[in-house]
C-alpha cells in the first residue's frame, strides 16, 4: 500500500470503531488536526452499527472547522461484525475490523497510518507518512 504517493496526496488516516471510541476518536482526529493546520487529511472511519447518525456527525464537525480535513465513513455490516468474538476486556469487535483494510478502503487509498481512537497526536505525522515502504506490507511503530 505505498503506490502513487505524491506531496499533494492527503495524508490518510484511519480508525475503527464502536459506540464506546466515539469520543477518545474524536478526541485523536482534534489532536491530529491541529498538529498539522496546513496539511490536508482524509480520516477513513470503519464503525459498525452501533455508532449512531449523531456520533457520526460528532466527528465529522469535529474537523470541519479545520481546513483541508474530511471524514469518510466505513459501515461494517453485521454479517462481517458477527465473525468475531465479543468483547473481552479492552478487545471488542472494532480491535478486529483493521485487519480487513484492503477490504473495506477503496483501492484510491494506496497508504494509509492506523491510529487507535485513544491515542493522542502531539507532533507532525507528516515523518511517518513520508517514510518509504515500498517494499514493505506493512510498516509499524510502538
Amino acid at each position: 500500500m505505498n503506490r502513487n504517493i505524491n506531496e499533494n496526496t492527503p495524508i490518510q488516516i484511519t480508525a475503527c470503531l464502536d459506540k464506546d471510541f466515539v469520543l477518545t476518536t474524536g478526541v485523536m482526529m482534534c489532536s491530529i488536526c491541529v498538529n498539522h493546520p496546513d496539511t490536508d487529511i482524509d480520516f477513513h472511519l470503519i464503525c459498525d452499527k452501533s455508532v449512531t447518525e449523531n456520533d457520526r456527525k460528532d466527528l465529522e464537525e469535529t474537523v470541519l472547522k479545520y481546513p483541508g480535513k474530511r471524514t469518510i465513513f466505513y459501515n461494517i455490516d453485521s454479517q462481517l461484525s458477527n465473525k468475531f468474538p465479543c468483547r473481552k476486556g479492552l478487545i471488542t469487535r472494532a480491535t478486529y475490523y483493521r485487519l480487513f483494510l484492503t477490504e473495506i478502503l477503496p483501492p484510491s487509498v494506496s497508504k494509509v497510518i492506523y491510529i487507535d481512537g485513544g491515542c493522542i497526536i502531539r507532533h507532525s505525522l507528516l515523518p511517518l507518512w513520508n517514510t518509504d515502504i515500498t517494499d514493505y506490507a506493512v510498516g509499524a511503530c510502538t
